[in-house]
């Protein structure tokens, strides 16, 4: 199990070392510039009588434990690393544990769970002889983190690249054509990733094909 970290001070130095959500403790004049919103994630706070957050938590992971497991439902979470690398596992056709990355600190992780509502796609470990910290954070903070510039753009180039992954993966899966590295490659380079509004226009009848 792991072990949480607190101190009020050590919480804040974590968002400052991380660069993507860092403007999150920014300061202009002496006072924090989304005083409100680093209240709420970090401290919590009263709403007329009821304590709303705190949303992010400094937890400290021991070596071999798990962070994320793939498969499992993690839509109310994500995390970042602060200190330490991890072990990045996804499952083998055969449903073996494969190592495929190390997950550097100051980098996000989890968070398309919340964004797609689907289930972890790797298991994450902290590697023997290691030790990580991490900041996780809950759900509600995800609304108040894309008012920041470097999150919000951080954010959705995840969702898009993760989308169209997915996206290709789904297209490949009814193809009469072999799986191979090499279509899924070319697929990626050709196609795009796009999210459009409600009663957005994609195309007109009788317009040309662009």
């Amino acid at each position: 199990m792991p072990h949480e970290i607190t101190n009020h001070s050590a919480v804040l130095d974590a968002i400052r070392r991380t660069d993507i959500i860092s403007e999150l403790v920014e300061e202009t004049d002496g006072k924090f510039k989304y005083e409100l919103d680093l209240e709420v994630i970090a401290y919590g706070r009263n709403y007329t009588g009821k304590k709303v957050g705190p949303y992010a938590h400094l937890l400290v992971y021991e070596a071999g434990e798990e962070i994320i497991r793939q498969g499992d439902w993690g839509g109310n979470t994500f995390f970042f690393g602060i200190e330490g690398d991890l072990d990045v596992y996804v499952k083998d056709q055969t449903g073996r544990q494969k190592w495929v990355d190390v997950q550097k600190p100051g980098k996000s992780f989890g968070e398309m769970s919340v964004l797609a509502g689907m289930p972890r796609t790797a298991t994450i470990v902290v590697p023997e002889g290691g030790r990580a910290t991490v900041l996780e954070v809950e759900r509600p903070a995800l609304r108040l983190l894309r008012k920041l510039p470097k999150f919000g753009q951080a954010l959705d180039q995840v969702y898009r690249n993760n989308g169209l992954r997915r996206t290709v993966d789904d297209v490949l899966d009814v193809l009469d054509a072999p799986l191979s590295s090499e279509l899924a490659q070319k697929l990626s380079a050709l196609a795009q990733f796009k999210i459009y509004s409600k009663h957005q226009v994609l195309f007109r009848a009788g317009e040309p094909i662009t």
